[in-house]
């Protein structure tokens, strides 16, 4: 470091390393700082690093619990710690003694290496572009840095001589590119070590470019993966809607006792499966298959994800379509697991979150932290490589999975803006065929007339017991009604249709509401008393006018 400054001078740092750095928590936060660069590394680059056995050397490794932490992952590289503190060497190399550590200048280091990591150093030089074209200057095929990102320059820390933001860094240097960079935000993960940003930088020589395949690189990959047992029927659906993702991805699916025509299916979709039997000791209808067999198919899910250089696992059911676009805000989200909302029954009246170990009614509408999730979910590959599984329990393998998360360290998420569709039967999935169809605009254009009226009827009912029994009509109407759009709302394809449905939906919410804030004394009053509520003929009437097609071909929806 330049001694033209005092405070980031060789006496300053002797002294701060001799007397305070371990007080002040130093090899604590050196350590956090690496455990974020390894888990945030692509996961080609981390396999060239390891399987090519580059050598790496750490820039201003301090007390080395940096490069310490890296040799616990890259186990067979060769490592250097370097720092231009006497004092910080001499007790690193006490510290770690397996380690080669070598007190030298950055702007003079003696030799090249394969990979050169410099993690929360630049942003003490005055110049730390200049540092960062002499460093590439000693690489052979990679410069990952590490910086705090975006500080205020006001409030900044006293040693930092620079800032840095998203033109801090040129794309090219001499033949070197930047191949990768990403923002960490640690403002939502409470920790002691940093509370603002980071960002990771890595430079790659050209020539590995072209081997590591720069697109794979900055493009995170998702690899997908899901059982499959009797979903011929849901399948093509399944796989449009993977389609409109605008996602890299892999996937790999698990065939197993199926009795009908999945494989052939999968076959001409071109799509990679496994087989996997375990006898037909369960029938072939939904919930009937064991759980334990679930978890030993999603087990071997992971192995064959471990196999892939896919950064991203996303566990799917294949009977769930998911929105256009939402497995790539999942990614955004950028947690170590993180789940869509779904309901786990027809009614809608449970979903697949638990906080503080309950269904939460009303769900929060953002990214919400949770106990336990499933069906739909995003996992880092760092939560698979540490031993994250499956297991058998009377609730779902979800629920063991989740649990070994948590107690791996790991946070579980819900992006509860994020609303896929679950098609329990294959008839729910011919309904929405219908419902998009043109032709059904017309009855969708008389169900909102009807409502206009119902909505009328609401607001000028008078307390008398004829208009309790109309109040108890309209709740058991909304209730059919409502049941039907929540199943088929979020697969509509039709624009004009989905519009219709918008304002269906808007209706119910209004008379629903209405009938709560006003009425639901009375209301409840006849629902207690009642055994067999009556309908009215503005309810009756929606009712066959809204759903002649649904009645038609699938009336147990009913």
């Amino acid at each position: 470091m330049s001694s033209d400054y005092s405070v980031n001078s060789i006496q300053y740092w002797n002294t701060k390393f001799e007397t305070k750095w371990e007080l002040n928590r130093g090899p604590e936060q050196t350590t956090f700082f690496y455990e974020v660069l390894l888990k945030n590394l692509p996961v080609k680059i981390k396999n060239r690093i390891k399987y090519e056995k580059m050598s790496i050397c750490d820039i201003g490794c301090a007390l080395g619990d940096g490069v310490n932490k890296i040799s616990e992952y890259f186990t067979s590289n060769l490592l250097t710690g370097i720092d231009f503190s006497e004092e910080a060497i001499k007790k690193a190399k006490k510290k770690y003694p397996h380690i080669d550590f070598e007190c030298q200048d950055i702007l003079r280091v003696k030799q090249n290496f394969d990979v050169i990591i410099s993690s929360n150093t630049l942003e003490h030089f005055k110049n730390p572009l200049h540092i960062t074209r002499y460093l590439t200057e000693i690489t052979n095929n990679f410069l990952i840095i590490l910086i705090p990102f975006q500080e205020n320059e006001v409030n900044r820390d006293k040693e930092h001589e620079s800032s840095f933001n998203y033109n801090s860094f040129p794309m090219v240097i001499d033949d070197f590119f930047l191949c990768y960079h990403k923002v960490i935000n640690f403002k939502d993960t409470p920790n002691p070590y940093w509370n603002g940003k980071q960002l990771l930088v890595i430079y790659s020589k050209k020539d590995e470019l072209e081997k590591l395949n720069l697109s794979s690189v900055i493009e995170p990959k998702v690899f997908v993966g899901a059982p499959v047992r009797n979903r011929a029927w849901i399948l093509p659906r399944f796989f449009e809607s993977l389609l409109q993702q605008n996602v890299k991805m892999e996937t790999c699916f698990i065939v197993n006792d199926c009795d009908d025509n999945t494989i052939e299916v999968l076959e001409e979709n071109r799509v990679n499966f496994i087989q996997k039997n375990f006898g037909k000791e369960f029938g072939s209808n939904r919930g009937e298959y064991s759980k334990k067999n679930l978890a030993i198919l999603r087990n071997l899910l992971l192995e064959e994800f471990l196999k892939s250089d896919c950064e991203y696992f996303f566990s799917i059911d294949t009977d769930i379509i998911i929105p256009d676009g939402s497995l790539r805000k999942l990614l955004e989200d950028d947690k170590d697991i993180v789940s869509m909302i779904i309901s786990n029954i027809p009614s809608g009246s449970a979903h697949n979150i638990y906080i503080n170990q309950n269904h939460v009614s009303p769900v929060p509408e953002g990214i919400i932290p949770v106990d336990m999730t499933g069906a739909v979910y995003l996992i880092k590959r760092e939560v698979i490589e540490s031993g994250v599984g499956y297991a058998y329990d009377p609730k779902g393998e979800d629920v063991p999975f989740c649990r070994s998360a948590i107690n791996a360290g790991f946070e579980l998420y819900c992006d509860t803006r994020l609303r896929p569709i679950h098609v329990y039967e294959p008839n729910l999935e011919l309904t929405a065929n219908i419902i998009s169809h043109e032709d059904y605009k017309i009855i969708l254009e008389k169900a909102i007339r009807l409502l206009e009226k119902i909505f009328e009827s609401v607001i000028s009912l008078k307390s008398n017991i004829n208009n309790k029994l109309i109040i108890l009509d309209i709740i058991n109407a909304y209730n059919k009604v409502a049941n039907i759009i929540n199943i088929y709302y979020p697969i509509i394809s039709n624009k004009l249709i989905f519009s219709q449905m918008s304002i269906i939906k808007e209706y119910l919410d209004k008379i629903l509401y209405y009938i709560e804030i006003n009425h639901i004394d009375e209301a409840n009053n006849i629902l207690n008393n009642l055994l067999l509520p009556t309908f009215s003929n503005l309810t009756i009437e929606l009712i066959e006018v809204f759903l002649p097609d649904v009645m038609k071909y699938n009336p147990n929806s009913l």
